[in-house]
């Protein structure tokens, strides 16, 4: 895989083929590992580094945006409403638990309703949802992440064109093949999940090419980034 990847890459630029076309041709690349390792050979990184970068970050990140959870909370603001009891219970953890927690995913969700950006990016099912059913409900073409499992046992799947590309059971990894997969079969970012996928590419997995920060709703990261 490592030899052909320049001639993958240059296909994939210039003739923009299916997802499912280059797994088909590529079927490795429906591996978490395989799509780490490309995604790093697109951006110049070290798959390694890659992941060493997004747990750093994640560990500051999810922290802060708790405790702006717990501020807006506080001041009364609707659009947590109906989650604080699963910010109350955020509160009550370590520093070092927060980025384990099996509800850390809300951290992004927190991140999207603050940008006012779309929270769908990450679908959370519910015990007994059919993962077969809900893809096809949604019909969406773009990479996103399905949760699904009982706490003790969370399941991420990566959907995009209605196909479930891999599977991991780690949030992060979630994190990272998800924006992953936009950067390897060079998808544009939707218009609903822009704000949200740049937070992680920019802010999580510290990639410094492409779009600006700046593109992001003004104050929204700049205020959660001050909060010590």
């Amino acid at each position: 895989m490592a030899e052909t990847a320049s001639n993958r890459r240059k296909w994939i630029l210039e003739k923009g083929p299916k997802i499912s076309a280059v797994t088909d041709k590529f079927p490795p690349l429906e591996e978490f590992d395989m799509v780490m390792k490309e995604f790093a050979f697109c951006i110049g990184k070290g798959s390694t580094e890659v992941t060493a970068t997004l747990k750093k970050n994640w560990s500051v990140w999810i922290s802060k945006i708790v405790q702006k959870a717990q501020l807006e909370t506080s001041h009364r603001n609707t659009l947590f409403q109906g989650y604080s009891g699963l910010i109350d219970r955020f509160s009550t953890m370590t520093p070092e638990e927060l980025p384990q927690s099996p509800d850390a995913s809300f951290a992004i969700f927190i991140v999207a309703k603050l940008m006012k950006s779309s929270d769908a990016l990450i679908l959370v099912l519910e015990n007994g949802d059919n993962i077969v059913d809900e893809i096809e409900k949604r019909n969406i073409a773009a990479p996103y992440i399905i949760q699904a499992g009982p706490a003790n046992a969370r399941q991420y799947f990566l959907v995009a064109e209605n196909i479930v590309y891999v599977e991991v059971d780690d949030f992060l990894q979630a994190v990272a093949a998800v924006v992953g997969l936009y950067y390897v079969y060079n998808v544009v970012y939707p218009k609903q999940w822009n704000n949200c996928l740049l937070f992680m590419e920019k802010k999580l997995l510290g990639i410094t090419s492409g779009p600006s920060i700046n593109a992001l709703p003004a104050g929204v990261i700049s205020d959660i980034e001050k909060i010590p």
